[in-house]
């Protein structure tokens, strides 16, 4: 199956000092994308400091669930301290490469909401960090800020310049897109119908009021 072409044309920087900055060795380092959540290859795991002086507690693999036991084994992390989770990305050799990031995307939103409810940060990695974690934090992206798949992407390749997602990947963020809208036209509705049943309820309450008043 042949997938539709998105284009992201180069991605816009606010703050022309972080062209500067950016060095290839930064690619092995995790980069802050949102206040709280993190983007990074799995080499960070091995950076102890690094969940120090962030206070990044949530730590979420995207890889198989076998390769992400694995990782979490050899980093030695404190289960006390540390909350380690898979998110199972699927065939990534496929048109559809990525698919099963998007239908779990609801359990992570949560995990993410609750870490920073308790003040923690949240590190989403990947082999590289460039393409299976970078595809899951675009669409945090697009879930926390209400943009579309290319302002996601374009604000998340700001951040970690190194981020290369695939047609396939692309494609499944579309979708995610599509699903996002979807559910902020409930959500509005939602609240229209809330406001209009609310102002027939206090309608009515004058009514009552105004019937007694004749009454009397």
């Amino acid at each position: 199956m042949e997938l539709p072409r998105i284009i992201v044309p180069p991605c816009f920087v606010s703050d022309p000092s972080i062209l500067t900055e950016w060095r290839y060795e930064k690619r092995h380092e995790a980069q802050m994308v949102l206040p709280g959540l993190w983007l990074g290859p799995m080499s960070v795991l091995r950076n102890a400091d690094f969940f120090e002086t962030n206070n990044v507690r949530l730590l979420v693999a995207v890889t198989r669930p076998e390769r992400a036991e694995s990782l979490f084994r050899k980093a030695g992390l404190d289960p006390q301290r540390f909350e380690t989770h898979c998110l199972d990305p699927g065939p990534i050799n496929s048109p559809l490469a990525g698919h099963q990031i998007i239908s779990q995307m609801a359990w992570l939103m949560t995990l993410f909401e609750k870490a920073a409810q308790l003040g923690v940060g949240t590190l989403m990695f990947c082999e590289t960090g460039n393409d299976r974690s970078a595809t899951a934090t675009c669409a945090m992206v697009m879930n926390s800020m209400g943009w579309d798949t290319v302002r996601s992407i374009q604000y998340v390749q700001s951040k970690r310049f190194s981020v290369a997602l695939d047609e396939s990947l692309k494609y499944n963020l579309q979708t995610y897109e599509d699903i996002c809208s979807a559910n902020m036209v409930v959500r509005n509705s939602d609240g229209v119908n809330g406001v209009e049943k609310h102002a027939r309820k206090v309608s009515g309450q004058e009514g009552e009021r105004s019937s007694k008043r004749s009454c009397e």
